[in-house]
């Protein structure tokens, strides 16, 4: 919404000199490089695009090929479940009761197929977006994330890495106690992962 846009180009204006310092800083000596990786989900949660809930797997391959095509190995399935939408795009006993697809074994075989890395997505939820968030609810989150992962074993050897959201960890302005909990949580999630 309007109030949201201005606020989102504040942070933006804000941000831009310090990106530019930056860059000015640090950019020499870098080779250039290019993306080689892409976002790729079942149902997209804030945005249009391809539904893919009920791909088979040719619909996968046809996307992963042109993906290829444009110079991308790697693609990241941005979740492959969403808690406030209710959507499990994998059969799970620990989601039975979300709107099911079974879109992540398909994927999994295309990528094997087409030789793509694939990362699979963590689970989609907000808990550690939310500012206000205490030790209580991250370890809550925490708990419903490894038990996630764990089920996503089933497709062990499908997928090389899992990918959860980088975007909680800084709202525009330092919060030492909340980054704290952050990396409480994030190192507890990534250990029970690695």
């Amino acid at each position: 919404d309007e109030a949201m846009a201005v606020g989102l180009q504040d942070l933006m204006d804000r941000g831009s000199p310090s990106n530019r310092d930056y860059l000015g800083q640090h950019i020499l000596g870098h080779a250039q490089g290019r993306i080689t990786g892409s976002f790729i989900y079942a149902h997209p949660p804030d945005y249009i695009g391809r539904p893919t809930m009920e791909w088979g797997v040719q619909e996968w391959r046809g996307l992963l090929r042109e993906l290829k095509s444009l110079g991308i190995d790697t693609v990241i399935h941005q979740a492959a479940a969403w808690v406030e939408m209710r959507e499990c795009y994998y059969p799970s006993r620990r989601f039975a009761a979300y709107r099911s697809w079974d879109s992540l074994s398909k994927l999994v075989e295309a990528s094997v197929a087409e030789s793509m890395t694939l990362f699979t997505g963590g689970l989609g939820n907000m808990p550690a977006f939310v500012e206000a968030a205490t030790a209580e609810t991250l370890d809550a989150d925490a708990d419903a994330q490894l038990a996630f992962f764990n089920e996503l074993l089933a497709y062990r050897g499908g997928f090389q890495g899992f990918y959860m959201s980088p975007e909680t960890g800084y709202p525009g302005a330092r919060q030492p106690e909340r980054e704290k909990l952050l990396n409480g949580y994030y190192s507890r999630v990534c250990r029970g992962v690695k």
